[in-house]
């Protein structure tokens, strides 16, 4: 039966996706040399720390290992079963296709192998057509049935000493766009719908009001067992029952899952950016010309300059066109109280909604939280969508809305970067690069299928554990020009022995470029240390930086920017890179000739 017009027709139609054999892959990628033992050694490593640092340490993970309690089985959590759209022709040509991609990867990875695309697999292929045709039951049946195989029975891993493990793997969460997970999940496919929201059953309204996530509205079991009884999304926001309530330790009210890609710098950052940027041009600090004169000349740095959006263009009186990617947005908004800063005065309402909307990106994207971060978290996220309205005379819109449920999805989920969508989106480029080698476009999921399988193959016949670095050919140390002062730091850390050590200048790290007179920051009872990289030293899969010390003044808030003296303090540290927290940085100068950095505590 196909519904067509709201009428049950009988049809027939020939639809053919493709679910890879995920039991196959499961054991074939776990039993390669390494891999079984590097997730063995960092889940346990997780569950000890303290806080929330990832999903094995998170509640969700915690409810759910209470339905498994067998001593002698593994249980590891895969996720982030990923659902999106993308298209294999051109999208704007006549013959355009598109096609639904289901991922899934590891939480618990090391960061050796997360880092890499190889360790998103594939788990099915569908035509998005067929999909939105015949419906997500009929579709996603069998993989439904390959994940319930995997919780409920596990496979035996055996490894190259002969070992042998029996695994369980447990679905975590389903991940993905606001509209992507809706849809596959059941929930209402519009958003503006009375009840768009997944996780409450707030009206349309009341979600443009919200400030602050009300208990007695989350979705829940037993209102979701109401609202089915009911069959009317109109007034339920559930569009069906979802076929992956079907899997054991799952159900769609406890998916605590947003994509901060798409809800901020997609969405948030759009709505708010267009309104701040108009108002300030209208009080009369700057123009857009002088806006987009700063931000295309202003020095990135080689670590950014590649993100750096086209220029701004006005649509009509208080609209901008804002034409990036979520990736160009992410650069643009953490650069902005460098491009403008100066030009505005300290206190205006607009500007300090401004640094309430980084702060709060920036507390977003941590990689640990405890309750006091999450408590200033939402602080930051009622102040934002109290003065949203308030400033702006504009209702909230419903990825606003999503804000206010974010401290609890941390707490029940972990951080958010680990759910967003960025390294998903790239396994789509692999994909998309198959059907360039390929003339048919029948049955093009069956074809991308076969040639992902290929790839596999090649992954697994290669793969082994083993830490990230790509480098150049290095030097000796001893003709380093720092060796004198590396000689004293290594013996006093009796880190390694020299005779094993080479210098480099630059190296790839877990796919991040390192170079020497890179910017590298660290934590230290709460205080930011601020380093000038000037030497690489790698001895087998360890890394060190050689780096002297700068001194940091103060913490300017209205550029939210921390204040540096770039003046070589003659002290110098030999760190290994683990002490160093998120990616390498900048100095950047500003009009008042201060020098400050940015601190990025992330990966992308």
């Amino acid at each position: 039966d196909v519904r067509m017009n709201n009428i049950n027709t009988v049809d027939e139609k020939k639809v053919k996706g493709v679910i890879l054999p995920l039991k196959f892959q499961f054991r074939k990628y776990f039993e390669a040399p390494g891999i079984l033992d590097s997730y063995i050694k960092n889940q346990d490593l997780m569950k000890n720390e303290n806080g929330f640092t990832n999903f094995i340490n998170s509640q969700l993970w915690k409810d759910k290992m209470l339905l498994f309690n067998e001593d002698s089985v593994i249980y590891i959590p895969y996720f982030y079963l990923y659902f999106d759209d993308f298209e294999v022709n051109n999208s704007l040509g006549s013959h355009s296709s598109s096609v639904l991609g289901v991922y899934y990867s590891f939480p618990t990875a090391p960061e050796a192998l997360k880092s890499n695309l190889n360790n998103i697999f594939v788990a099915a292929l569908f035509n998005s057509k067929d999909v939105k045709l015949i419906g997500n039951d009929k579709c996603f049946y069998f993989l439904v049935d390959e994940i319930n195989e995997l919780q409920n029975h596990g496979i035996n891993i055996i490894v190259n000493d002969g070992k042998q493990f029996k695994i369980k793997f447990l679905l975590g969460l389903v991940v993905g766009d606001n509209l992507g997970v809706n849809s596959i999940l059941g929930f209402a496919r519009s958003f503006s719908s009375n009840y768009f929201c997944r996780f409450c059953i707030s009206d349309k309204k009341s979600t443009q009001e919200l400030t602050n996530e009300s208990i007695n509205l989350l979705r829940n079991k037993q209102n979701y067992d109401e609202h089915i009884k009911i069959n009317n999304c109109k007034i339920t926001g559930i569009y069906e029952e979802s076929i992956f309530n079907k899997i054991h330790s799952f159900h769609v009210v406890k998916n605590y899952a947003v994509d901060i890609m798409h809800d901020i710098y997609e969405g948030i950052c759009v709505y708010n950016m267009n309104h701040i940027i108009c108002h300030l041009i209208n009080l009369g600090f700057f123009s857009l010309e002088t806006l987009n004169s700063r931000k295309q000349g202003f020095n990135y740095g080689d670590t950014e300059i590649g993100n750096m959006s086209p220029p701004i263009k006005q649509i009509k009186m208080n609209t901008l066109k804002l034409k990036m990617s979520s990736r160009e947005m992410q650069t643009f908004i953490h650069f902005f109280p460098l491009l403008v800063g100066d030009l505005v005065p300290k206190n205006n309402q607009i500007w300090l909604f401004l640094i309430n909307l980084i702060e709060m990106i920036d507390l977003l994207l941590l990689p640990k939280f405890n309750n006091q971060i999450i408590l200033n978290l939402e602080k930051h996220i009622t102040y934002h969508n109290n003065k949203y309205t308030e400033l702006f005379q504009d209702s909230l819109k419903p990825k606003h809305h999503f804000l206010i449920h974010y401290c609890n999805i941390i707490k029940k989920s972990g951080p958010l970067k680990y759910l967003w969508s960025y390294r998903f989106e790239s396994k789509h480029r692999q994909l998309k690069t198959y059907t360039k080698n390929i003339t048919s476009r029948v049955h093009i999921p069956i074809s991308l299928g076969i040639k992902y399988s290929i790839n596999f193959s090649d992954l697994i016949l290669n793969l082994s554990y083993s830490s990230c670095i790509s480098k150049n050919l290095g030097s000796s140390l001893s003709s380093c020009e720092y060796f004198e002062k590396i000689k004293i730091l290594f013996s006093s850390n009796d880190l390694t022995t020299l005779d094993q050590a080479l210098c480099y200048d630059q190296i790839v790290y877990n796919n991040t470029v390192y170079k020497i007179n890179h910017i590298l920051t660290a934590l230290f009872d709460n205080n930011i240390l601020v380093y000038k990289l000037k030497k690489i030293i790698c001895s087998d899969d360890k890394v060190f930086f050689l780096c002297h010390t700068l001194n940091v003044l103060s913490y300017n808030k209205h550029f939210v920017s921390y204040i540096v003296s770039n003046v070589d303090t003659g002290l110098y540290v030999l760190k290994s890179n683990t002490y160093f927290m998120g990616p390498p940085i900048h100095l950047y100068h500003l009009n008042n000739k201060d020098t400050v950095i940015r601190v990025k505590h992330y990966f992308t």
